[in-house]
């Protein structure tokens, strides 16, 4: 059976709860939709990152630990983070522009003039 090597309070796929309540709280307004968006890019390229770091044959000469392993998390945490912030792959943008139109539909619709107040 593995052992969790994840600090208690950070789930184990990389998110922080507490900029995922950050971003909760913003709402459905451009700045919300684009944190939202970034932070759920970054979760697929972790995601990615350890699919792909479990190809990886360690030699165990040079490697091995926990302190390696809880380091290569936090490392792989912050690098796919970093990388969707500065532009990604585009799985941010394209899910961002499609949330967007989503939004601007619910609120012209809800809007008895079609008018749109946060998203114009």
């Amino acid at each position: 059976m593995p052992v969790s090597l994840t600090p208690p309070g950070v789930p184990p796929s990389g998110l922080n709860i507490l900029d995922l309540n950050r971003i909760r709280r913003m709402g459905e307004t451009p700045e919300g939709l684009r944190a939202a968006t970034k932070e759920f890019e970054a979760f697929v390229l972790y995601q990615l990152m350890q699919s792909m770091r479990k190809t990886v044959e360690k030699n165990p000469l040079f490697h091995g630990g926990a302190g390696e392993e809880v380091f290569e998390d936090m490392l792989d945490q912050e690098l796919t983070r970093q990388l969707a912030h500065a532009g990604g792959i585009g799985i941010g943008e394209v899910l961002y522009r499609q949330l967007e139109r989503q939004v601007k539909q619910r609120q012209s619709q809800q809007s008895p003039s079609g008018t749109v107040s946060h998203l114009a």
